[in-house]
């Protein structure tokens, strides 16, 4: 019987560091990465603009504790900290049914636009592959969608897949 012994075992793109090592020799996975974002629960709406991030500002869950380093609730910058799939989602009221567009910018370019006509109420997710410190942030397509800031119907969700 053969034995390997390695330190690290790192992401195929050579980009972080995919697995570790435990000092009794297991394998171990990152911890669970899960943030979700949410209003600062005003009862009201934020008047948005083409290109503003969704104003999520308060952090409501997390997977391992660290979620304020990888969510930016100034700017709603999303941070990979590990490579690997990473699903994400979004949902919000609008103030007013119209026919508007959302995007999903990744490392700041058009990832996935979301498009609906004449809806109140707006969601979407989609999977994307990301290297360590890749980004995501969900922004607003076009003027005028002002977003309901109550932390009970809007919110946005990044979560570590494998």
């Amino acid at each position: 019987m053969s034995t390997l012994f390695v330190d690290n075992i790192s992401s195929k793109t050579g980009t972080s560091q995919a697995m570790t090592i435990d000092s009794g020799g297991r394998v171990v996975m990152p911890k669970r990465i899960h943030v979700r974002a949410v209003g600062d629960g005003t009862l009201g709406y934020a008047n948005q603009n083409a290109g503003d991030p969704l104003p999520f500002s308060v952090i409501s869950e997390d997977g391992d504790g660290n979620a304020s380093s990888y969510y930016n609730t100034s700017t709603g910058l999303f941070t990979a900290p590990v490579a690997g799939v990473y699903h994400t989602a979004f949902t919000v009221l609008i103030q007013t049914a119209i026919a508007a567009d959302f995007r999903l910018m990744k490392n700041g370019s058009v990832y996935q636009r979301f498009y609906h006509g004449s809806e109140r109420g707006w969601h979407g997710s989609t999977t994307t592959l990301l290297s360590a410190n890749d980004t995501l942030q969900y922004v607003q397509g076009q003027n005028g969608g002002d977003i309901y800031t109550g932390n009970y119907y809007s919110h946005a969700v990044f979560t570590l897949l494998g």
